[in-house]
């Protein structure tokens, strides 16, 4: 077979010129393309020359730099993804609940401002600006950086795949970490809310007293609390522990804790006590916590005004918590801080609360719960004192 085609083709003018075609490598016929000749022994030696030198067919013309919309807009979508994929298959995997957010947060703030433009045509001062842009609409500072780590990444993995040669975002300075100091309640507040007497008619129904209880007794995250099931304390009949293997999100459900990790924290034979009279013990897979009005565990706004509506009552003003920045989190403070004060060592409440690195984690594996009595006597004072 010859290496091409040649054939006449009438152009627009009325004038006959030859066009000839060739095959690529898989024997597929190319695209038709002139010889600009108009007899075909022209045209034939046209196309010898061309394959003498090699240029026969032109070289594929350079892929289209994408644009940051077409790069970004499936970037942290599950499932369509090569991003989340190429995380997973190393160990590495994205929530989706995270994913979604981080979605959002690219399709609302990022896309708007930079979308249109192609990956290497973002400089270095277009990202400054819309980061400083940010600041200027009211965003807090942190959530200023935590979307220009959105934008990092994505140009991040645009670097990595060849696209870009630099990753413009990464001579951006992150702006100070500002925040407002998290508050806690004193002890003296604590007792009023949460002691055996007094405590009961602060709150709208024993459930959501139980959930501060333990969170104050725990330090577990809400969501962590809102995925507690029966089967997560144990061993039975008389418990020793609670084993945090889950939390909770309103939209995808039971996930991973905060570090995928599982953790175990120390159960009293006070607090196991109180939970008993409170609560009654379902199967292993029910929530401790249910929701009346629909599946699925106690919903986490009600936790929250609940919570808010409590320290009204025991004097602290909705005014006054937002000055001292008094949040449901702050139980996790709280107990963080009543161990320290208790004299346990750094390393159980690390591994307790779950805020351990990973070094740490590793070295201090061999615990086990009987090694954390300390931290069940820290319950009983907490629970019997005052």
């Amino acid at each position: 077979r010859e290496p091409f085609t040649i054939f006449q083709r009438k152009i627009p003018s009325g004038n006959k010129v030859f066009y000839y075609q060739t095959y690529d490598d898989q024997g597929k016929r190319t695209w038709a393309r002139s010889t600009g000749q108009t007899t075909k022994t022209a045209a034939k030696n046209f196309c010898i020359a061309l394959l003498k030198e090699g240029k026969l067919i032109p070289e594929t013309a350079p892929k289209r730099t994408p644009t940051l919309k077409e790069f970004g807009e499936n970037f942290w979508v599950h499932g369509k993804s090569e991003f989340l994929k190429y995380r997973e298959q190393r160990g590495y995997s994205i929530s989706k609940s995270h994913a979604v957010n981080q979605a959002r947060y690219f399709r609302i703030y990022i896309d708007p401002a930079l979308g249109k433009k192609r990956l290497d045509q973002i400089a270095a001062h277009q990202v400054e600006t819309w980061f400083l842009d940010l600041k200027e609409k009211g965003l807090a500072n942190q959530s200023c950086n935590h979307l220009l780590s959105n934008l990092r990444t994505i140009l991040g993995e645009a670097l990595r795949l060849g696209i870009i040669s630099n990753n413009p975002v990464e001579t951006i300075k992150p702006l100070s970490k500002a925040a407002k100091p998290r508050g806690i309640l004193t002890i003296e507040e604590v007792k009023t809310l949460l002691g055996c007497t007094e405590s009961p008619k602060y709150w709208p129904s024993v459930k959501v007293y139980m959930v501060n209880l333990i969170a104050a007794s725990t330090g577990l995250r809400m969501g962590e609390i809102q995925a507690l099931r029966w089967g997560d304390i144990g061993p039975l009949p008389n418990p020793d522990r609670i084993i945090v293997r889950h939390s909770w999100d309103r939209k995808f459900g039971l996930k991973t804790t905060k570090t995928k990790k599982e953790r175990i924290i120390p159960l009293s034979k006070d607090l196991w006590g109180r939970i008993v009279k409170n609560l009654t013990p379902q199967s292993s897979e029910d929530f401790i916590f249910t929701n009346s009005e629909e599946t699925g565990p106690i919903h986490e706004t009600m936790i929250a005004e609940t919570f808010y509506e409590a320290l009204e009552k025991i004097g602290i003003t909705d005014s006054e918590r937002k000055k001292r920045n008094i949040t449901f989190h702050g139980w996790r403070h709280f107990f963080n801080t009543f161990l320290r004060r208790q004299g346990i060592q750094d390393s159980k409440v690390q591994m307790v609360t779950g805020h351990s690195s990973v070094e740490m984690t590793n070295h201090y594996t061999h615990f086990d719960v009987s090694d954390l009595k300390e931290v069940i006597e820290a319950q009983v004072v907490l629970l019997t004192q005052g």
